[in-house]
């Protein structure tokens, strides 16, 4: 009966070792969650294979939090949560396609984007961005689902994405048909 929300950011380049970019108050999120939509609001976290041995510091500072970064299949997750919190993560396309509210947290952008690129301008995302923690927290008090999906509506037309969960059925079909020709 539970609510939940997903926080899986990826790695950084410059900085395997230290927690503190991904060290958020999330016991004001989980309040602000619970105040917000009701209910009550378990965040997990899975971490990126390149740093899931951070898992534990971070669980030891943040008793909100459950570990999640052990658990195999992130899609299972997404498909689980209400909303899915990352920064750089391309399984933010992946929650946008299971209709769940993503956000991204960026305290890094300019230094991430320096070190790692981007195939879209951060800005041209339909997901709301956050650079400061208390962005964060308050872009989660005001989320307006209705904007959020005519945002999300918009860039998957924009973009020509046509998925209907049909896809791997007509390929095997086409395939059948050019084995019996």
């Amino acid at each position: 009966d539970d609510n939940v929300f997903l926080y899986a950011p990826t790695f950084r380049d410059d900085d395997k070792e230290s927690v503190s970019i991904y060290d958020i108050n999330f016991k004001q999120i989980k309040l602000i969650l619970e105040r917000k939509f009701g209910g009550h609001w378990k965040i997990l976290l899975k971490l990126h294979p390149n740093i899931s041995d951070l898992e534990k510091r971070l669980i030891n500072q943040n008793n909100s939090l459950i570990a999640a970064s052990n658990y195999e299949d992130i899609q299972e997750l997404i498909l689980r949560s209400k909303f899915v919190m990352t920064d750089y993560s391309s399984l933010m396309f992946d929650a946008m396609m299971a209709d769940k509210n993503v956000l991204l947290y960026t305290p890094d952008l300019a230094t991430y984007q320096s070190n790692r690129g981007f195939y879209f301008k951060m800005e041209d995302l339909p997901f709301p961005l956050f650079k400061t923690e208390q962005d964060l927290q308050l872009g989660i008090e005001y989320f307006d689902y209705n904007s959020y999906f005519s945002s999300t509506r918009k860039f998957i037309n924009d973009l020509g994405i046509h998925e209907d969960g049909h896809a791997a059925e007509r390929t095997a079909k086409y395939i059948l048909k050019k084995m019996y020709e």
